[in-house]
């Protein structure tokens, strides 16, 4: 399916009066998305064990901890969280905005900051300098050669109408190596902290915000403070000297420093993959949403819409400590098979399955399955199939689209025509695929910067083959309920076409 859209937009480039505002939302949209990423990582270390409760707060109060994953230390490639956590992390309500390396920050290192940026270390270097005969305690050789060049005989005639020879002095200076390090974390905890602020306004009444925000002005006024003026700027992150490694208050800031500048580099290479990161966090939160709808539908036992899901087995999903070309979730173990029951027919088994994952061509319907999304450029399919199999019904694809095209206005022909040109790409898929007991769906999530969602224009239906839409922002809570609705809708559609 070919849109001709932006969906890679460039890095904006800082200047004196900031950056404009579309450029603005696009830093916050990929921040935030990078947030998610990694809360979800947090969260399965804790379910392993390996992190304390205090630090996933509020997941912790739901999520228990199993500590029967690995061992509490060394480097783990891949750690598991259940789909239900990952329904919670990405479509609980929350009181609290997520957790971030700078409320960590703001958590444990405020005070030693304050008292470490008030009175930095400083040593005394020995400089050459014209000085007054009265004041002179120490020469060297350069002193020395200096003077006999003079002209006179006695010091006092060498002095000259002032009075001052070179000699040796010592003056104090804040510009080593440390100090570098720590006026490098003020400005980049004062960058973090704003992003944080702007993109958790909607938190703004709650204590991890208020803590932020007071961080962030901490921070400002100790970088105001005198002894900073001479103190050179970082270019690049330096080796360690013996103080970053062996003084307890700087080896404390190297530690925290390091964790700061590991995850905006983080948000910097997510920049490269911003499409494909969308792509798994839509696909992360379809999983997932299998697994709220299922929640809700045992609350309401199926309620008005008469479709009521299952997930009879418990299952996870396995997340990298490292994004891998812009994606965290491995292409494998997503949710399947969950049990729709429509309005009193037949059991429809729904499988989430993951264009790259190895072993999608391992079994019924799936040896098509990867060409097919090729050819449609999808990012996830739900594979509805009736128990039973031909005999009592056909099976669905719900074709699932992430479509990164913030940049472009809403207004536009290309995207007011995305689920038509989706739809067509259907139809001529379903032609060649010339067989009656398969039909083809989609569902097409946009991605927007600015708050709130959207529907898209809906787009069918011939011989059940329909394709709905929905432009949706960064943050999971602002679309939550749109989601779960539209995918409710979707997934009774498809299983009363199984049978229709």
């Amino acid at each position: 399916m070919e849109l001709h859209l932006q969906e890679q937009i460039p890095y904006p480039k800082s200047h004196a009066s900031g950056i404009d505002e579309l450029s603005q939302q696009a830093v916050e949209f990929v921040d935030t998305l990078v947030s998610a990423m990694l809360e979800l990582r947090l969260c399965a270390e804790y379910f392993a064990g390996r992190v304390s409760a205090d630090i996933v707060k509020p997941v912790s109060d739901w999520l228990e901890a199993s500590g029967s994953e690995f061992e509490p230390r060394g480097s783990v490639p891949l750690a598991r969280l259940p789909w239900s956590a990952v329904a919670g992390c990405l479509l609980d309500e929350r009181d609290q905005p997520r957790m971030d390396v700078i409320v960590r920050i703001a958590e444990k290192f405020q005070e030693p900051l304050s008292r470490l940026a008030e009175a930095p270390r400083r040593i005394l270097r020995r400089e050459r300098a014209m000085t007054p005969l009265s004041r002179v305690q120490e020469t060297d050789n350069a002193c020395l050669e200096w003077l006999v060049r003079q002209p006179g005989i006695t010091p006092v005639e060498k002095a000259g109408s002032r009075q001052q020879i070179l000699a040796v002095v010592r003056t104090e200076s804040y510009d080593t190596l440390e100090n570098r390090v720590l006026k490098d974390f003020l400005r980049r905890c004062v960058d973090a902290a704003n992003l944080y602020i702007d993109q958790n306004r909607r938190y703004s009444a709650t204590e991890r915000y208020r803590l932020v925000s007071r961080f962030r002005n901490r921070c400002r006024t100790l970088l105001g403070l005198e002894q900073w003026v001479g103190v050179s700027w970082l270019h690049n992150i330096p080796q360690p000297n013996y103080v970053l490694q062996h003084d307890r208050s700087y080896r404390e800031l190297w530690k925290w420093y390091l964790q700061l500048v590991h995850r905006q580099k983080q948000a910097d290479e997510a920049w490269r993959w911003q499409r494909r990161l969308w792509g798994d966090v839509v696909r992360l939160v379809v999983g997932a949403a299998l697994f709220r709808l299922e929640e809700e539908e045992q609350k309401n036992s199926g309620g008005e819409s008469g479709v009521s899901i299952s997930a009879p087995y418990e299952q996870s999903v396995w997340l990298r400590d490292e994004q891998a070309c812009g994606t965290w979730a491995a292409a494998f173990d997503w949710p399947g098979p969950v049990v729709v029951n429509c309005r009193g027919k037949r059991p429809v088994i729904v499988e989430c399955v993951h264009p790259h994952d190895p072993r999608v061509a391992s079994t019924h319907r799936r040896e098509q399955l990867p060409a097919w999304c090729g050819a449609v450029g999808a990012d996830l399919v739900l594979l509805f199939c009736p128990v039973g199999g031909h005999k009592v019904g056909r099976d669905v694809c719900l074709f699932i689209w992430a479509i990164h095209s913030a940049a472009e206005k809403p207004t536009d022909e290309r995207v007011k025509g995305q689920t038509h040109t989706a739809y067509q790409a259907l139809s001529q898929l379903q032609e060649d695929a010339r067989d009656d007991n398969i039909v083809f769906s989609g569902l097409l999530l946009r991605s927007r910067f600015d708050g709130g969602s959207a529907d898209l224009p809906s787009a069918g239906s011939v011989g059940g083959t329909e394709v709905l839409g929905l432009s949706l922002p960064a943050d999971p809570a602002e679309w939550r309920d749109e989601l779960l609705e539209l995918l409710r809708t979707a997934i009774g559609t498809c299983a009363d076409t199984c049978f229709g």
